[in-house]
């Protein structure tokens, strides 16, 4: 009862609570033996397991080319489509590994289709926390407004909409947003993407840059 699957994209997280890594999605011939969808591995034990988790506030759609995690210090943030298909409206729900529970943060009523305007489908979706003001990035370079980012403030359970600075000079021809990663020391994300680019946000001045703006 090994789970397996190719393009695992961004739906798998270790959290340092349950100290376990939960997975989302694995192939189509595991669902099998697991129709949930999702895996818990212990890696104290070296084991794979498959709970079946309650999902509050709505439904998500478990598989791995559109389920995104990022661990944050309450649980792992879940964003995910809430239907089938690659084009769904998405939610943000918070992973109790312990309880075997997503509990809703944002968007997660099947009729809301405003407040997170996008899918978290492919390559083109990202996702991080930014440890210094408890709050998740989300954005999707496969929209039309891809120099915007959504910020989920976990604590209130409010979005912002942010329209960075500079966002004259985004490039519109950047792809890939899956590998946005917040650096707590230089409070800055970083997103590696296709062309050939990277970007850098600057976090408390709402500013991106599209250039290498020093040397780390």
């Amino acid at each position: 009862k090994k789970p397996w699957g190719p393009h695992t994209y961004l739906s798998y997280c270790y959290d340092p609570i349950s100290q376990k890594m939960i997975w989302a999605g694995s192939h189509g011939s595991s669902r099998m033996t697991n129709p949930f969808g999702l895996w818990t591995y212990d890696p104290e034990l070296y084991e794979w397991s498959s709970p079946q988790w309650e999902i509050k506030g709505g439904k998500f759609d478990v598989e791995r080319h559109k389920t995104c995690m990022v661990a944050t210090p309450n649980g792992i943030a879940v964003w995910a489509d809430k239907r089938g298909g690659s084009g769904g409206q998405t939610g943000l729900w918070l992973a109790n590994v312990k309880d075997q529970v997503f509990n809703p943060v944002v968007a997660t009523d099947p009729s809301d289709s405003k407040t997170l305007p996008f899918s978290s489908f492919g390559d083109g979706h990202g996702a991080t926390y930014d440890s210094k003001r408890d709050r998740v990035y989300l954005m999707n370079f496969v929209q039309k407004e891809k120099n915007k980012i959504w910020a989920v403030d976990m604590k209130t359970k409010m979005v912002e909409v942010l329209v960075p600075k500079n966002s004259d000079k985004f490039p519109m021809d950047v792809t890939m947003a899956r590998e946005c990663t917040y650096v707590p020391d230089l409070d800055i994300v970083i997103i590696c993407t296709r062309p050939q680019k990277t970007l850098i946000y600057f976090c408390e001045k709402n500013l991106v840059s599209p250039t290498r703006p020093f040397t780390i």
